[in-house]
């Protein structure tokens, strides 16, 4: 399969993106938020934006776009499953690392949690994340888990991974905006947000490299040329070969068994009927005595089992002659 040169510069233009979004927020928090710290204080905060821009945005778009790169369309699919989950999973714990950050912070602060929008879309996401994860483990990782089951699943699968990406950027772009608000309010020296001081610039770039990054990786998403190929090892390929299988089957039982839908061997049908074939007495002749004759010198090679049969082939016989004579 030829694959086009628009998924290598989208799929290098998004790892570019998400790159200079992960410089952009740690350097804005290291250069006009004070730094990193744990202690409790504005300092621990600042690993918030770090963290869940890193986990819920570029590595969660990273490992959603995973299948699409060509070096994983040949050979098993077992490896990516497992890079692509453990991606997922590392995002997951930044994410909610990140959340720890705050609500630690807003608890010594005596700050209330989850009063404004962008924490409710932000708590709303990594609480889909966490299903989400959990049912592409539950589907598509344990080895008991039916291929239909499998194939049924992966379409919700693959749009609530979306959703939870789109959700992810707004709550970034959200909290930037609103850590803006909070903080730049002309106060202990500092400019007021409507007059666009360089820290407000800076951050508003970010927000734009997160915008570009997900219009980049939803670009490589929605393409439907550039799924991953359904080959051999495919869910859904396995589950329309197990389906192919089974109607061959039904069919050729059904073929075998036309005679008798209750029998348990696969020869009873053929052996009744060469049963009755034995038993069932030839055609009785009854047009001409040339008929008669021809089937008179055939009855030697049959062979009845009942002597009822032949007494009353005989009699019709008989009859049949009194008549032409």
């Amino acid at each position: 399969m030829r694959v086009p040169g628009q998924l290598y510069l989208t799929y290098l233009l998004a790892l570019c993106l998400g790159l200079l979004c992960m410089i952009f927020v740690a350097y804005w928090n290291a250069t006009w938020r004070g730094g990193f710290a744990w202690d409790g204080s504005a300092k621990q905060f600042n690993w918030h934006p770090v963290l869940m821009v890193a986990g819920l945005t570029v590595l969660y778009g990273s490992a959603a776009v995973l299948y699409r790169l060509p070096l994983t369309w040949g050979g098993s699919k077992l490896p990516w499953k497992l890079l692509h989950a453990g991606l997922t999973l590392l995002s997951f714990l930044l994410a909610v690392l990140g959340l720890f950050a705050v609500f630690n912070f807003h608890n010594k602060g005596n700050t209330p949690n989850l009063y404004s929008l962008h924490s409710w879309i932000g708590i709303s996401t990594v609480a889909l994340f966490t299903g989400q994860w959990l049912l592409g483990l539950a589907s598509f990782l344990l080895p008991c888990t039916p291929l239909e089951l499998r194939r049924r699943a992966k379409p919700l699968h693959v749009w609530l991974g979306s959703a939870i990406f789109i959700l992810g950027i707004a709550a970034s772009i959200s909290g930037i905006n609103e850590k803006l608000i909070f903080s730049l309010k002309g106060l202990n020296g500092t400019a007021q947000y409507s007059a666009l001081p360089q820290e407000a610039q800076f951050a508003n770039m970010l927000g734009v490299l997160i915008v570009a990054f997900g219009l980049a990786v939803l670009r490589i998403l929605s393409n439907q040329a550039w799924q991953r190929p359904e080959g051999e090892n495919s869910e859904v390929t396995q589950v329309r070969e197990s389906d192919t299988q089974s109607s061959r089957y039904t069919h050729t039982h059904n073929t075998k068994h036309t005679h008798c839908d209750c029998c348990l061997h696969s020869r009873c049908c053929r052996t009744e009927e060469s049963k009755r074939a034995r038993e069932t007495p030839p055609p009785l002749p009854h047009t001409s005595l040339s008929a008669f004759h021809l089937h008179a010198d055939s009855l030697g090679f049959f062979r009845f089992k009942r002597k009822t049969s032949l007494c009353l082939y005989l009699f019709h016989s008989g009859c049949v002659l009194f008549v032409e004579i």
